[in-house]
Parts: structure tokens; C-alpha cells; sequence
């Protein structure tokens, strides 16, 4: 078994990055529906997120979806493109295609 810090520097090696652990609620968009995520992580290329309500069946590695950090009702949010890379019990990873309007 891998311990936490090992499998980190395993993934920030092959991420060529630092991933910064932060808490922040988001919005993963994906197929018309916008699904209340929390982001744990983020580095330069993308983040980790738990995403409760979206599920296997519904969500594939490969798939391009949304993603907003703005979760404020009242304000327009800026919408970045991302494409899931993994899917597992710690959460899905996406990585940053572009900014979409």
C-alpha cells in the first residue's frame, strides 16, 4: 500500500507541477446539469474534486465538462473547460483545457 506522501510526490513527478491542497466549493458542469463539487486540490494543470451526485455511470475518463469557482448565485461565472483524466474513490481528476464564456 501507498502511503498518502508517497502516492503525492508520485503524482506531482508525473504531473510536473505542485498541487496546492485547497478546500473550496465549485461547480463541475457536465451534459446540462451543474453538480455542487468540492475541489481539494489544484495544481497548474487541474484539480482533484468530489463530486457527490455524479456518478460512474454518468461521468467517463475522457469526457470535457465545465468548471466554475465562483458558486455565488447573484454573480455570471466564468466557465473553464476541463477534461476528466481519472475517476476513483478519491475523487475525479480534471485537467484545464481552456476558458469557456
Amino acid at each position: 500500500m501507498i502511503s498518502g506522501n508517497e502516492n503525492s510526490e508520485r503524482i506531482n513527478n508525473r504531473r510536473n507541477g505542485t498541487r496546492f491542497d485547497v478546500e473550496q466549493d465549485i461547480f463541475v458542469h457536465h451534459k446540462g446539469t451543474k453538480y455542487p463539487s468540492k475541489m481539494k486540490n489544484i495544481s497548474i494543470t487541474g484539480v482533484i474534486a468530489s463530486v457527490p451526485g455524479l456518478f460512474i455511470d454518468i461521468i467517463n475518463v475522457g469526457d470535457t465538462c465545465g468548471l466554475s469557482f465562483n458558486v455565488d448565485p447573484t454573480v455570471k461565472p466564468e466557465v473553464y473547460s476541463i477534461r476528466v483524466t481519472r475517476i476513483d474513490s478519491s475523487g475525479i481528476a480534471l485537467n484545464f483545457l481552456g476558458f469557456i464564456m
